[in-house]
């Protein structure tokens, strides 16, 4: 069962590789050191001020300003909304507020995007968009003079001073409560975030708590149904080269619904991506092996007669992500299974999918199968009552599980997508 999991992974490895390994650019050799440092010193600060922007997408194709997290640290601040036309598209509008330096040098630019139109088309659009947008300023600079009519260095990330040296910390503390006569609902969570990405690392750490409780009334009686967990999870990536990476992953979690009542684990890994890293927004495909190393502890005996036991597991998957005209895929492979038993194993497929086949109309597939064959922490009284199956109090034996989702978009009649009308809103 694993060789066959493994050898599929990496026919589909070669087979996906022959097939695209021919669009990948010729790669251009990054500047040189003593160029970067200027760059970095005299690119104005820009903050992004956009929810729905894929901002790590922005960051590779406009590579000469410096990205900051916090308006206050700007020396513009880039401002973008969106709504909706009267052909079904969008009209963008990116408003430029100068400050600092520039304060006073506002501006304002807009595109309009069609209904059938992919992420690579209105990314590319944005980018667009935002650069020439930005050479208003730019022009203002030293660094004017490494701008052509058309812009051609490497994508290289800026290195700046920064006293936090890249850390990024977030804390998020929240509740939900609803309820009506005969059921109510509250929900705790609380989760502590920080990382730190550079060229060479990255860095996350996460710490996590949640509670929920829920309470039926039926028939004079009161059911309640309580889930709780916590985790704190741990990863450190090392850029080898333009396509290998080594990490280590960890974690430490607890949880009643799956009879965990604590696990270590850490995992060291190694990832190839077949095309160079600068080139991630557009295409990825890695493969990826990992080695577990983890000691469990169950709340109560599982269905293997252990209260606590030592772990070692290993997984390779495979990854792809193709942004392109056509459309976008996003699809990955993952088989695992433990040293000491290869009958204890999983495979897992997910797959997403939008392709444009003509003008107009759209398909989107989408969707993930597993097959479990690992369930270690089920526990061994298994007489669970209705009302624990129906709340999902505790995990069930399952061999499988998936869901799936597929979605067609045609839009036809007048070309014309420049017109915005926002009375009585869209």
């Amino acid at each position: 069962m694993q060789i066959s999991i493994f050898s599929w992974c990496l026919i589909i490895t070669l087979s996906i590789t022959s097939f695209i390994s021919s669009a990948q650019p010729v790669e251009v050799a990054p500047p040189s050191d003593d160029e970067e440092d200027i760059v970095s010193k005299v690119a104005p600060k820009v903050y992004m001020d956009c929810d729905f922007c894929d901002l790590n997408f922005l960051r590779q194709e406009v590579n000469f300003i410096n990205y900051v997290r916090d308006p206050k640290l700007a020396d513009i601040h880039v401002l973008v909304t969106r709504q909706f036309t009267g052909g079904g598209g969008k009209e963008h509008a990116i408003l430029f507020i100068g400050l600092n330096e520039f304060e006073g040098m506002n501006d304002t630019l807009t595109y309009v995007t069609g209904p059938d139109d992919t992420e690579d088309e209105i990314g590319s659009a944005g980018a667009q968009t935002l650069k020439i947008g930005l050479m208003y300023y730019i022009g203002k600079t030293p660094l004017g003079k490494y701008i052509k009519i058309s812009y051609d260095r490497a994508v290289v990330p800026l290195m700046v001073e920064d006293k936090w040296d890249n850390w990024v910390f977030e804390i998020d503390l929240g509740t939900w409560f609803s309820g009506e006569e005969s059921y109510s609902n509250t929900s705790l969570w609380a989760s502590v975030n920080a990382s730190r990405i550079t060229d060479n690392w990255k860095i996350e750490l996460d710490a996590s708590a949640n509670y929920r409780e829920e309470k039926f009334k039926f028939g004079g009686e009161t059911i309640t149904s309580i889930k709780q967990s916590q985790a704190f999870d741990f990863l450190a990536v090392k850029s080898l080269s333009e396509h290998f990476s080594t990490g280590l992953f960890g974690r430490v979690n607890s949880s009643l619904y799956k009879n965990i009542s604590l696990r270590y684990v850490a995992a060291p890994a190694l990832e190839y991506n077949f095309f160079a890293y600068a080139h991630s927004s557009r295409k990825q495909l890695r493969i990826i092996y990992k080695v577990e190393l983890g000691y469990v502890f169950y709340n109560d005996t599982t269905i293997y007669e252990k209260i606590e036991e030592e772990l070692y597991q290993e997984s390779l998957g495979l990854a792809l992500e193709l942004k392109q005209k056509w459309g976008s895929v996003r699809t990955y492979v993952m088989g695992s299974h433990y040293l000491d038993d290869i009958n204890k194993n999983r495979l897992k497929l997910f797959t997403r999918v939008s392709v444009r086949l003509f003008k107009g109309f759209t398909l989107r597939v989408m969707g993930s199968v597993e097959i479990i064959h690992d369930q270690l922490s089920l526990a061994k009284e298994s007489g669970a009552s209705r009302e624990d199956v129906l709340l999902r109090q505790s995990q069930q034996a399952t061999q499988y599980d998936y869901w799936g989702n597929v979605g067609i978009t045609y839009t036809f009649g007048s070309i014309y997508n420049n017109v915005v009308n926002p009375r009585f809103g869209n």
